[in-house]
Order: structure tokens, then C-alpha cells, then sequence
């Protein structure tokens, strides 16, 4: 971000969490999104923190990049690209992000702000193009997976940011590293610090017994009880 503003010549205002808000915001993100999944908590921390700065400086509407990913596949399909079913796996994707990334989002962006968020990859016709493009147009050397959008700006950005090593939000910021060193089990009366994925595993047999959110990929939420009151 802060090479990108000085090539810009943007301001850069920097949002800062300190560590001893990290565990409430872990536990308050999963009240907010109703879905006990370890990744969107981590990404609910760090949102929640962005969009209450915006709110202070008056913002009442904010462009997300959700969808970018799920439009070309993770760097973790990639060997799966050459395969008839890859656009339907990414299809897949794309149709589970109502009860992911997009709610998430959504519910973070108006619980600490009140703003709405806008989505410019979940466009029709953006996804409809680069789901029919060949797979040699998106996919690029290594881990990069959006090469249409790198040649799109290539000339428009610098190299070092159209190059840069493909990272998850929650992990380009750091806070997945705070996270996993971090967050204590005190909500479950435990003495022992664990990972993010085992507080929500513990949460998820706590609060939904008899249903495995670490194995289950799709899962059928008008089943559960998911008001934040009844979770906590």
C-alpha cells in the first residue's frame, strides 16, 4: 500500500489495531458475521478496524475486491486449470460467496460503519468474460492468477505491485500471525493460547453440536440457529 501511494502520489492513511483489541474483535467479528469460520474472522478484524476509520472520515460508500480470487480459482487449483470441470469448479466458488466472503463483508461493513460496500468484480459481465477466457490469459508464472488484470495494468502500475507474491488478506496484513499467537480460549474457561481454527472448531462443537464445519463444504445455514445472540 505505501509503495502504491507514493507512486500514486495518494495520501496513505494507515490503520492501526493494537494487540489487545485482537481477541475481542476475533470473537465480536464471529458474533457479527453469524458463521463460525476461523479465515472470516481473521478477515473481520482487520475490516472492522478499516471501516470504522472510514466511517470517522465520513465515507458512505467503499469498493471491495471480493470475487477477484474466486473468478480465476485459488493459486491452490491451479493444478486442476487444464482439467473440462475448471470452470465449473470456479462457478462453485463464485455461488458459495453468499455465505462467505460477500456476507462477511457486508455484515462487517454495516455493524462498525455503516457503509456500503460496492463490488465491482461481481460484475456479470466481468465474470461471464474471464470464465470463458482460455486459461493461459489468467493464469501467469508461480502463484499468479489474475495475469488478464497484470497485463491490464502494466503500464499503469509499477512491476514490484503486478508481481508481488499472491497473498490472503488476513495474511498479507499479518494478523493471522497475531491471531494464531494470540487469541486464548478464555471464552471457553481454557488456560492454553490456540489457533484461530481450533478456537472456532471449539466454538462450532460448543454452540452446533453434531455438525463439522472443518469437513462439511457446503453447508445448509436455514439449519442453524446462526443469531449472533444464541452463538455467545
Amino acid at each position: 500500500a505505501k509503495i502504491l501511494a507514493e507512486y500514486l502520489k495518494l495520501n496513505l492513511k494507515e490503520v492501526f489495531i493494537d494487540e489487545s483489541e485482537i481477541e475481542n474483535r476475533f470473537i465480536d467479528s464471529l458474533k457479527t458475521i453469524e458463521y463460525p469460520l476461523a479465515v472470516q474472522a481473521e478477515c473481520g478484524i482487520v475490516q472492522s478496524a478499516i471501516m470504522e476509520q472510514m466511517k470517522r472520515d465520513g465515507f458512505k460508500i467503499a469498493l471491495s475486491g471480493e470475487l477477484s480470487d474466486e473468478t480465476v480459482g485459488y493459486p491452490r487449483y491451479k493444478m486442476f486449470a487444464k482439467k473440462p470441470d475448471y470452470k465449473q469448479m470456479r462457478l462453485d466458488m463464485l455461488a458459495k460467496q453468499h455465505y462467505g466472503n460477500l456476507l462477511r463483508g457486508n455484515l462487517i461493513a454495516m455493524k462498525y460503519a455503516t457503509i456500503e460496500l460496492r463490488v465491482p468484480f461481481e460484475d456479470k459481465e466481468y465474470i461471464n468474460y474471464v470464465l470463458n477466457l482460455p486459461v493461459d490469459f489468467i493464469h501467469g508464472k508461480g502463484n499468479q492468477m489474475k495475469k488478464h488484470l497484470a497485463n491490464a495494468f502494466r503500464e499503469k502500475l509499477p512491476d514490484s505491485i503486478i508481481d508481488r507474491k499472491k497473498d490472503g488478506f488476513q495474511t498479507g496484513t499479518g494478523i493471522k500471525d497475531y491471531i494464531d499467537n494470540i487469541v486464548l480460549n478464555s471464552k471457553l474457561n481454557r488456560n492454553k493460547k490456540t489457533t484461530a481454527l481450533g478456537l472456532v472448531g471449539d466454538l462450532s462443537k460448543k454452540y452446533y453440536p453434531g455438525i463439522n464445519f472443518r469437513k462439511t463444504t457446503k453447508w445448509d445455514l436455514t439449519s442453524l440457529d446462526t443469531k449472533a445472540r444464541s452463538l455467545f
